[in-house]
């Protein structure tokens, strides 16, 4: 539940002159201001998620997913305030206007099929449309669902659910291939 162990170990090193206790704070704490980064996609997060060490050192690999209207580099130099580090890999941003025509169609045709009013979102998780030009993630999540167990264990689906996604699916794409 969010929870992070590394978080306890760092304070545990800290605590027993491991590291200094100021990184702790840089990592888990106020980190500089960074994580107040933000623009209508969203937060900057900062999550410290692998810890290594060699003879002298702590290293630290933090998953950092940055706001998308933010630039870069911008980003790296609030980043730097928290400490020195080296990018070992990264996505640029993705963003999709939410009244463009590809979001109005997909929302479109999500109330069509559902009666309901849509709302698109942004998180700050990878996803496969950044590998196409124009592209968005589109998961409608049905609130009717008992409990959402979206990339939990045990993640389920009803069938009536499949079925309505499938038709929301159908109509997208027919509506999206017709349009010039």
């Amino acid at each position: 539940k969010g929870d992070n162990a590394i978080k306890y170990l760092t304070a545990f090193l800290a605590e027993n002159g491991f590291v200094d206790k100021a990184l702790y704070d840089r990592l888990f704490g106020a980190r500089e201001g960074v994580t107040d980064l933000f623009d209508e996609t969203g937060h900057l997060t900062f999550s410290p998620n692998i810890i290594e060490t060699d003879e002298q050192n702590v290293y630290f690999t933090v998953d950092v997913r940055y706001p998308s209207t933010l630039e870069k580099a911008y980003v790296e130099k609030a980043l730097g305030r928290i400490g020195e580090y080296t990018v070992l890999s990264g996505h640029l941003p993705l963003y999709v206007d939410k009244d463009c025509e590809l979001i109005k169609t997909l929302l479109g045709v999500y109330k069509e099929v559902t009666k309901k009013d849509g709302e698109a979102i942004a998180i700050g998780g990878g996803t496969y449309a950044r590998a196409l030009k124009r592209a968005v993630a589109f998961g409608p999540s049905m609130t009717e669902e008992e409990s959402s167990s979206i990339h939990m264990p045990n993640e389920f689906i009803y069938l009536d659910t499949l079925d309505k996604m499938t038709e929301i699916y159908y109509r997208a794409i027919k509506k999206l291939c017709t349009k010039g």
